[in-house]
């Protein structure tokens, strides 16, 4: 597998900590995420486009990203697909940090939800 590049340049905070920034930003963030949980995918598509929201710029290098938290709380297989298509993922072979010690990946939180359908989106020819 190849290492997963980031699409979230650390020359250009200002657009990959676009959430981070300040407490009217956080609130979007939290926002977003719990629409991820709660909503359908169409609900997501508008609510992304008419905030002018690009869903690759919530990844934060090595402490957050979209996909594994919409696998971690049971987001619809259409709205994983829809991440998948959207976020410029060039590969499922990376790691975000958990607290301080457990690392995790998109692979192994979908094993552990039992979500065969996310797992045969990343492996769509087998």
């Amino acid at each position: 597998m190849s290492t997963f590049n980031f699409n979230n340049n650390d020359d250009d905070n200002s657009k990959s900590n676009l959430f981070a920034s300040s407490n009217s930003d956080a609130s979007k963030m939290e926002e977003l995420k719990n629409i991820l949980i709660h909503k359908d995918l169409d609900f997501i598509k508008d609510y992304t486009s008419n905030n002018e929201i690009q869903l690759q710029v919530l990844n934060i290098k090595n402490k957050f990203d979209i996909l594994i938290y919409a696998l971690e709380h049971d987001t619809s297989i259409d709205i994983i697909q829809y991440l998948l298509q959207t976020v410029p993922y060039s590969s499922i072979d990376y790691t975000i940090m958990d607290k301080e010690t457990t690392t995790k990946n998109p692979l192994y939180v979908a094993f552990s939800k039992n979500n065969y359908k996310a797992i045969n989106l990343f492996f769509p020819e087998v």
